[in-house]
């Protein structure tokens, strides 16, 4: 029995195989299932979305025409054969497959898929989430869903002077975040990748694994939607910003629970030359330009690994300074003891020349006392 969109429970082992295997066409183990909790996350909180509304009537997910994982499956079947076809065109395809359903409808159910299987936030400017950063819309006759995706994350022909387009080996986004207070936030849309918001939010897209599952399909390359250049810089980007033989960048990714580091490809290879990124070279450049100005405050300059050298200069001389002040400190509260140790030495000797005076004078008969020595 198929199971429902709307059905809450969680899905099942073999319902989550199948749809990996429909949109990657592999199937994983029951062991590498693990791998992709993060998608299933997005997979789940998306659907759920649409399926929550202050109305009943703003409900989206009863007025699209796949209403069952399964036929949301058969939409990415017809997706992937279709890389050269516009959208009135895939409506053509799919009508037979929905009856009775409205045009509309069906490319909504179109969007959801799009969405979860090639991770571009596609909608209606009526089905907008209230958390989404950019949204864009599939017209219908404009241009073919390879066209509509490439449009997305543009390449670029213009080459940078070597001076600008070189990468500092400690780049990565531990650096950015430590050093400059930039925060990330982990985005499901491929399009938002790299984008650094006004709140000095980096958006990181975080689905590694799917990025390589759509590089090593099966499909010939006229099939592909993806072109394999973007597929390889996102790859690249990731392993730039987050290099998994770092011990800095695996302590920070573990903190913020997330493991995509740790999915193939197994490779650490990141280009360390802007002018190998045709897609991400815009947003790498920002990036780098934060990065090669100077910290803003102290606080952020204690944590500044640009240039070490001058970092452990900076260090050594702040704990120079730092034991200065600590051994003036101790030197003077040494001297303060001291000068009260001998304060008081010098008073229980007075006491002793006192106490010996009295001994030695003969008492007076008139009981008089002694003559008293002034201290």
């Amino acid at each position: 029995m198929a199971i429902r969109l709307d059905d809450r429970n969680a899905l099942s082992q073999e319902e989550k195989i199948a749809i990996v295997e429909c949109f990657w066409r592999l199937t994983p183990s029951n062991e590498n299932m693990a791998r992709y909790d993060s998608f299933f996350d997005f997979y789940s909180e998306e659907i759920l979305a649409l399926s929550l509304a202050m109305f009943e009537k703003d409900r989206i997910l009863p007025k699209m025409a796949a209403q069952t994982h399964e036929e949301l499956r058969k939409i990415v079947k017809v997706l992937e054969e279709s890389g050269d076809k516009k959208l009135s065109e895939v409506l053509a395809i799919l009508q037979p497959t929905f009856p009775g359903w409205s045009l509309e409808s069906i490319t909504r159910s179109i969007n959801l898929a799009v969405r979860l299987w090639l991770l571009i936030n596609t909608r209606d400017k009526d089905d907008i989430n209230p958390g989404d950063l950019i949204f864009f819309k599939w017209e219908q006759n404009a241009k073919t869903l390879r066209e509509f995706v490439a449009d997305q994350m543009p390449s670029v022909a213009s080459q940078l002077p070597a001076v600008e387009s070189t990468i500092d080996p400690q780049f990565t986004a531990e650096s950015l975040c430590k050093t400059y207070g930039i925060r990330l936030f982990f985005t499901n849309c491929l399009a938002d990748h790299l984008y650094l918001d006004a709140n000095q939010r980096l958006h990181v897209f975080q689905h590694r694994i799917c990025l390589n599952h759509h590089r090593n399909n099966s499909q010939t390359a006229s099939r592909r939607i993806y072109s394999e250049e973007l597929l390889e810089e996102s790859i690249w980007s990731l392993n730039l910003l987050f290099p998994s033989d770092q011990k800095d960048t695996v302590d920070y990714l573990k903190a913020h629970r997330k493991k995509f580091h740790n999915d193939p490809p197994f490779t650490t290879h990141r280009p360390w030359d802007l002018n190998e990124y045709q897609h991400w070279r815009g947003r790498l450049s920002q990036l780098r330009q934060i990065y090669i100005t100077q910290p803003k405050s102290l606080r952020i300059a204690l944590f500044d690994k640009r240039n070490m050298v001058q970092l452990y200069t900076f260090w050594t001389a702040l704990i120079i300074f730092l034991l200065t002040i600590i051994f003036g400190v101790i030197s003077s509260v040494t001297a303060i003891i001291s000068t009260k140790a001998t304060l008081r030495g010098l008073d229980i000797a007075i006491q002793g020349l006192q106490l010996q005076l009295q001994q030695m004078s003969p008492s007076s008969p008139s009981g008089s006392s002694p003559l008293a020595i002034p201290t």
